[in-house]
């Protein structure tokens, strides 16, 4: 079964979740970029994006593969989490050395040609 994330409001807080059956993620990516989080595309905006596990296993490793598109440019990390932990993932240095190197031509990504995969390690 394919666990589903919830969007967070407010902010998150910089401690350990109090809720030991989920993880808390806080993505920081360029402000216009769009996040795919298990081949799901999120619907929050800005720069900093906030989102909470379903209820896990604790003790068992889960991993989500979460893919970040902007100005055309992909790109992909598979992030191991545990119930019980707030995970930060930072893009923004990827998207920042592409935006000084040259650019080649770019074929455009659409984001239904993104997969949608979420294992257990």
């Amino acid at each position: 079964m394919t666990p589903l994330l919830v969007l967070l409001t407010g902010s998150l807080p910089t401690q350990i979740p109090s809720d030991p059956t989920r993880c808390q993620f806080r993505i920081l990516v360029p402000e216009e970029a769009f996040v795919f989080i298990a081949g799901e595309r999120m619907r929050s905006t800005g720069s900093e994006r906030l989102f909470e596990s379903p209820s896990l296993r604790p003790g068992k490793k889960y991993i989500y593969e979460i893919s970040v598109i902007h100005e055309g440019r992909e790109v992909v990390r598979q992030i191991k989490f545990e119930a019980g932990t707030l995970v930060e993932v930072d893009f923004r240095p990827e998207f920042q050395t592409m935006t000084n190197a040259p650019t080649p031509a770019i074929k455009p990504i659409r984001p239904q040609w993104l997969p949608g995969r979420v294992w257990r390690a």
